[in-house]
C-alpha cells in the first residue's frame, strides 16, 4: 500500500495506518510548527494532539 502525502491523511487513524521514520515526523513537525523532539512515541502523540485539535504549542 503506498503512503500518501502527510497533508492529505484526514485523522490520526489514518496516519497510523503507515509505518513513519522518526526523521519523516520529525520534518512533518516542523512543517507545521509542532515540537521536533523526543522519541518516536512522542512524536506520534505531538501529531495524535495536532490531529484532535489540540496543538497549541
Amino acid at each position: 500500500m503506498e503512503r500518501p502525502n502527510f497533508d492529505s491523511i484526514r485523522d490520526f487513524s489514518e496516519f497510523k495506518q503507515y509505518y513513519w521514520y522518526r526523521n519523516e515526523l520529525i520534518a512533518i513537525c516542523k512543517a507545521h510548527g509542532l515540537p521536533c523532539d523526543g522519541s518516536k512515541p512522542e512524536l506520534e502523540k505531538t501529531i495524535e494532539t495536532y490531529f484532535a485539535g489540540k496543538a497549541h504549542f
